[in-house]
């Protein structure tokens, strides 16, 4: 007798984790369409939030440095380029407000990149709707960048 009650519970087990991956799964993933296109660094926008603090010679370097990096985001991945370095990779958003979106680089470790123990996740904030800036995780300088094309629904 007691084998038919263990049998039961644990039928009902497996038909209510099933349940309950089925609704996981179904769970609608994340997205925020203002991401969605072509940007490029504004190397204006971030050499002005600089301010005067940085010297010539800095500005130099860094207006050689800004200007230059490309992103391309569609539903699920983020393309980058810089001069003849283009990577693509998969991301998931985590989190969206009327202001910013966080985003998670969902590729596979990098063992060369390790020793930077950079993090997977990036906050980007909207200031227009052609307009966003990210704090640069090395330096932590405020980079701008400006939409050069919308993606087409």
């Amino acid at each position: 007798m007691i084998w038919k009650f263990l049998t039961f519970v644990f039928a009902i087990g497996c038909v209510a984790l099933v349940l309950l991956l089925a609704r996981i799964r179904s769970t609608p993933q994340l997205n925020d369409p203002r991401l969605l296109g072509s940007w490029v660094s504004d190397r204006e926008r971030t050499l002005e939030a600089l301010g005067p603090s940085t010297s010539d010679e800095g500005q130099e370097k860094l207006r050689n440095l800004f200007g230059k990096l490309k992103v391309a985001y569609t539903d699920t991945t983020i393309t980058t380029a810089l001069d003849d370095f283009v990577k693509t990779m998969p991301y998931t958003v985590l989190g969206v407000d009327d202001h910013s979106v966080v985003i998670r680089d969902d590729s596979p470790p990098d063992p060369d990149m390790a020793v930077l123990e950079m993090s997977s996740f990036s906050k980007i904030h909207f200031d227009g709707v052609d307009s966003y800036w990210v704090t640069t995780e090395i330096g932590g300088l405020t980079e701008y960048f400006k939409r050069v094309s919308q993606a087409r629904p």
